[in-house]
């Protein structure tokens, strides 16, 4: 968890806002995905409040949530600088649910600053495949792209 939230603020350093007590407050909101697996196993809701609770000593930063998929309440998205998708991916992946709906609301937000955190890159290429090229620069695709814990068999 450390490793992310390193990563997280190295990437808010980077965006060129300051994080000064001068400057308007940068508002993170962290979307977890629904639990796809048994308990102790991919905890995405802990890790959102577990990544907000790191983030709360973080000068001129402000978090805020969602747990269980998709924000209930799409406003919390308002104001953010930043919004972190920490969850499964794939066909029933989030953000390609409600007929493109949600990946055009995606779309928008990613001048803002959009990030995609473990499978959360995961995308079905038909479905979102060209709008995560575009977000950032690629996708996890099943079956497709390697995971470094394989070995190739000559």
């Amino acid at each position: 968890m450390a490793r992310y939230v390193f990563t997280l603020l190295f990437v808010l350093a980077m965006d060129g806002s300051p994080l000064d007590a001068q400057s308007t407050p940068k508002k993170i909101v962290l979307i977890a995905g629904k639990p796809p697996h048994p308990v102790g196993m991919h905890e995405f809701n802990a890790g959102v409040q577990l990544l907000a609770k790191c983030l709360a000593s973080t000068p001129n930063v402000q978090t805020e949530f969602a747990l269980n998929g998709w924000p209930r309440d799409e406003r919390v998205s308002d104001n953010a600088s930043d919004v972190i998708f920490y969850m499964d991916g794939g066909g029933r992946h989030e953000v390609v649910q409600e007929h493109r709906r949600r990946l055009k609301l995606v779309d928008s937000w990613v001048l803002k600053g959009v990030g995609f955190m473990h499978y959360g890159v995961e995308a079905v290429a038909t479905q979102a495949g060209n709008e995560f090229q575009k977000w950032i620069g690629g996708h996890y695709e099943h079956m497709y792209s390697c995971n470094p814990i394989w070995e190739q068999n000559s």
